[in-house]
């Protein structure tokens, strides 16, 4: 995966000085709210990651307590204008408790790939997908150069492909070998949604 356009003109590609507001919220609505992890977030970030289906359809290293704070720690510089990824708590729109993630990273400027993770507790609810309406919309609206997003999701999580459904994205095709899982490398079923979707 090339990550040549790193040498480029990289402040192009979030024209702002700063993408949140004083409570560190990226964006809200749906009864939800995007903002930055913290470290308060790292006990149910690790529990997250320790969930049997995040392990099953998403990575399968579970974090310990340490790790998650890593995790938040690492993903703070990429919060400048020329950061090239984010990983967002997702809360509710009037209360702070965390009920997943959902991340995006930018594979060129003009594309990106989005995941979601809900804890065990809230899925079910319309969560994820209202999330993945809301980061879509605002990576549009924020990001100039963006044209396409993509969800890349195992073949067999019918949960995930709902929620891509319901958020508007388009099936494509089964990508082989393309993504990383643990040891291996695993096909995944390509979603879309581009900016004439909007």
């Amino acid at each position: 995966m090339s990550k040549a356009w790193e040498n480029s003109s990289r402040d192009s590609l979030l024209p702002m000085s700063e993408p949140l507001t004083a409570d560190l919220t990226l964006v809200s609505g749906e009864g939800l709210r995007l903002r930055r992890l913290t470290e308060v977030d790292a006990p149910d970030l690790a529990r997250i990651s320790a969930d049997d289906e995040v392990r099953r359809w998403s990575d399968p290293r579970a974090l310990t307590f340490e790790q998650a704070v890593e995790v938040i720690d690492n993903a703070k510089p990429a919060w400048k204008p020329s950061g090239q990824s984010w990983l967002l708590a997702i809360t509710g729109e009037t209360d702070d408790t965390l009920r997943g993630t959902i991340g995006l990273d930018f594979e060129t400027p003009d594309r990106a790939t989005v995941g979601y993770r809900i804890l065990p507790e809230w899925r079910g609810q319309g969560v994820a997908t209202a999330a993945l309406k809301l980061v879509s919309a605002w990576a549009f609206e924020t990001v100039l150069e963006l044209v396409r997003l993509e969800a890349w999701i195992v073949p067999g999580n019918d949960a995930s492909v709902v929620v891509a459904e319901r958020a508007g994205y388009t099936r494509e095709s089964i990508a082989r070998s393309r993504c990383r899982f643990g040891d291996e490398h695993v096909d995944v079923i390509v979603y879309a949604f581009v900016r004439d979707d909007l």
